[in-house]
């Protein structure tokens, strides 16, 4: 499967990633670089607080599931004090609660087991559209990236088997 390639301006893209769980964290992460955006992670909510005041990313992928405080807490924070920066919440849930849009402004939503071309075409489609719309996608470069259409993957723990099974895609 190919993949589209949108031409953003010169500066890197900044996504964060926010996932307690570390190899999540490490699968986005590569997959996202590999792509040529600026990426950073942290395993925490009010990490990701910190992070987004001192340096507001253009993107944060936001696990819903974290100890301490949830995704929609961090998503209601960011919402009150970067309302610049996008939200993708991803999540494990088939359902999610209803979100006051006054409060919480959610961009996207990617499932969990995660899959890859999804992440990729969300993340383009929304730093694209952020940048000044749709028109500013440049849809004529095509390359082809590794065949990911059915890998999906999902782990639950920090092990080194997990860490061995997405060693062998390259990830």
């Amino acid at each position: 499967m190919k993949d589209l390639f949108c031409q953003l301006d010169s500066r890197k893209k900044q996504v964060l990633i926010v996932d307690d769980l570390l190899d999540n964290c490490l699968l986005l992460a590569t997959i996202l670089e590999a792509e040529g955006y600026e990426v950073d992670t942290t395993d925490c909510g009010y990490k990701a607080i910190a992070k987004i005041e001192a340096n507001p990313p253009d993107l944060v992928l936001l696990d819903v599931m974290m100890p301490n405080i949830d995704g929609y807490e961090v998503a209601q924070w960011i919402s009150q004090n970067q309302p610049s920066v996008s939200i993708v919440l991803v999540t494990a849930y088939d359902t999610l609660p209803q979100l006051d849009p006054r409060k919480v402004k959610i961009d996207g939503f990617i499932r969990k087991p995660i899959d890859l071309d999804e992440v990729l075409l969300k993340v383009e489609t929304l730093l694209a559209t952020k940048q000044g719309g749709a028109n500013t996608v440049n849809f004529t470069k095509i390359t082809p990236i590794y065949s990911r259409t059915d890998k999906r993957i999902l782990l639950k723990k920090n092990e080194a088997v997990n860490r061995k099974s997405f060693s062998r895609y390259n990830y």
